[in-house]
């Protein structure tokens, strides 16, 4: 049997996009985590539907907060216009319309977030009654009934997502779910104490989405990798021994699936 992506042979999607719903229902079984008592958390979780992690999951009844920004997308595809129904049908389910914003950023770097999709809901014809608030991930799961010791994070934002974790302080989730620059292979990307010296934002947000630099953030957070799907699937330190996967391959770059190079 090859071992090297040890979570890949139950990779399958009812909504995810790239096997995330096969490999998280495993990984629960381990955990001996039920999902109709689950509790999980999707930053950027776009329509509630679409490529979504935690979707098949509230359908068994999960207790779920969703944070989307945008009133619709990039072409004008609904997003939160259609996520703020959820609740209606899945009454264990909060859907919030706020910008998740890193406390690393400036005020100039958050007012430019906001704008930016404040005004794509505009050219979409999408006008606001209120201006976009933006709140750092902590603040919006303070004014919920989410346990601090939750069960999955999913972060995909296409910006600022291992930021965002990164602030994620005060909750402690067993399984986080992350997106990288996958187009980067393993032990590529600059160092961490060397990112200072990368002067081009592109080329930084680049850097700071890559393998190995989501790896040291997880490890400082206390986290250990399993699976590598485009995204990270991290277990929490505490928890990782009661996974089926060989303890040589927790953490490896051999878990890196080389078809996002092709």
């Amino acid at each position: 049997m090859n071992m090297q992506g040890f979570y890949d042979k139950f990779r399958s999607n009812i909504y995810s996009q790239n096997g995330e719903d096969g490999v998280l229902d495993v990984i629960l079984k381990e955990l001996e985590i039920e999902p109709s008592t689950s509790w999980s958390v999707d930053v950027g979780a776009y329509d509630g539907i679409s490529y979504s992690n935690v979707r098949n999951l509230i359908d068994k009844g999960a207790n779920a907060v969703m944070i989307e920004p945008s009133i619709v997308g990039g072409i004008c595809e609904p997003k939160f216009e259609q996520l703020k129904h959820l609740p209606e049908t899945f009454p264990n389910v909060i859907a919030f319309n706020y910008a998740v914003i890193p406390s690393s950023y400036s005020e100039e770097e958050k007012e430019q977030s906001i704008s930016a999709i404040e005004n794509n809901d505009s050219d979409c014809g999408k006008q606001r009654e209120e201006k976009l608030e933006g709140m750092e991930i902590d603040e919006i799961l303070d004014n919920t009934e989410i346990p601090e010791d939750y069960d999955i994070l999913n972060i995909d934002t296409d910006r600022c997502d291992h930021p965002i974790w990164m602030d994620h302080k005060k909750y402690k989730p067993k399984i986080v779910i992350i997106e990288i620059e996958s187009s980067i292979p393993p032990n590529s990307a600059t160092m961490r104490d060397s990112l200072s010296n990368i002067t081009d934002k592109q080329d930084y947000e680049l850097e700071i989405s890559s393998f190995s630099y989501s790896l040291s953030i997880a490890k400082e957070k206390g986290y250990s990798l399993v699976c590598h799907t485009g995204n990270m699937i991290y277990v929490r330190n505490d928890l990782v021994d009661r996974l089926s996967i060989p303890k040589e391959l927790i953490n490896s770059a051999e878990l890196f699936n080389r078809s996002w190079l092709l």
